[in-house]
């Protein structure tokens, strides 16, 4: 008998009413290794060179980023007609389209600055927009909803998804480019 499992994960678009983006493999693992890092340095400094001002600040700076990372950096967001859900490791966040006034993107990083510098020598090149995706809510209020651009296709389901609800939430976040690859890559299946 053949084997009926799926052989691509299944996607929840609009139609269904829910789209999940993912935070990217390289995201989370510098989510793990930098606060450990950090506080190994810290740790092995104070046994080499005995307790000072550098090795505590260097402890209690990656005991800091590790408690940040848990609460408030999210491996996984689904968005609905009414909001979305932020999931962090030891956090679960709603947060109402209400609370949303806009969709933005984070400054991009200095590898996409230097690329987009370097195509707007030629004609062709279309820019390329990276940065990751946050909501912008009143009272300077930001939430990460990805690490990284999303797809062209995930970028287009959010908008028609938003167009769906009754949000007046303003999409300021620039459509990827067409070489974008989607962080939710390495779904379950």
């Amino acid at each position: 008998m053949p084997d009926q499992r799926p052989t691509e994960p299944t996607r929840r678009g609009p139609r269904d009413g829910e789209l999940e983006l993912f935070t990217s493999v390289r995201g989370l693992a510098g989510a793990v290794v930098t606060p450990v890092g950090l506080v190994l340095i810290g740790v092995l400094g104070s046994a080499r060179f005995g307790v000072n001002l550098v090795t505590f600040l260097l402890t209690i700076a990656g005991l800091a980023v590790a408690v940040t990372l848990l609460f408030d950096f999210p491996h996984r967001t689904t968005f609905d007609r009414t909001g979305f859900v932020r999931r962090c490791p030891l956090r679960r966040q709603r947060v109402d389209w209400g609370e949303v006034a806009s969709l933005d993107r984070t400054p991009p990083k200095a590898a996409a600055v230097l690329r987009n510098l370097g195509a707007r020598s030629r004609d062709d090149a279309e820019p390329e927009v990276s940065g990751a995706l946050v909501a912008r809510g009143s009272r300077r209020r930001r939430w990460l909803l990805t690490d990284r651009v999303e797809s062209r296709e995930e970028h287009d389901e959010l908008v028609e998804l938003l167009a769906s609800s009754d949000a007046e939430v303003e999409v300021y976040a620039e459509r990827p480019h067409e070489q974008a690859v989607s962080p939710s890559r390495y779904r379950r299946r």
